[in-house]
């Protein structure tokens, strides 16, 4: 059995794809891992699900570009918060206190941490 794209719908690999994004920045370890997810990043700009989503990651990352915050899993993680409020801001949606803040999964205390590095770079 051959899985397709067109299997899934758009809400279910939007989620998926921020799940993985956001989690790679948090959980990384090294700067070499920080550059893949920027490398991962980068053809999401080419073959994204949603064009119009695809024209405003090229747009950002533009502005932003990714590889300036590979650093620190901190920084990354930033960049991924930015930019996923960028997205839901473009696609007209109400962000939901958890969206502004982090992605799900982690721990409550990694959630504060995140929560307080974020609040200190805006």
């Amino acid at each position: 059995n051959e899985l397709f794209i067109e299997d899934f719908s758009a809400p279910q690999i939007q989620k998926g794809v921020w799940f993985i994004i956001h989690a790679s920045a948090i959980n990384s370890k090294s700067v070499d891992e920080r550059i893949a997810l920027v490398r991962m990043i980068r053809i999401l700009e080419r073959i994204y699900v949603c064009i119009a989503c695809s024209i405003h990651l090229i747009e950002f990352n533009e502005n932003k570009p990714p590889e300036n915050f590979v650093d620190t899993a901190e920084n990354m993680f930033y960049y991924t918060w930015i930019l996923h409020n960028h997205a839901t801001e473009n696609a007209n949606k109400k962000r939901s206190p958890n969206e502004q803040k982090q992605p799900m999964g982690f721990d409550d205390a990694k959630n504060q941490q995140i929560e307080s590095f974020c609040k200190k770079e805006q």
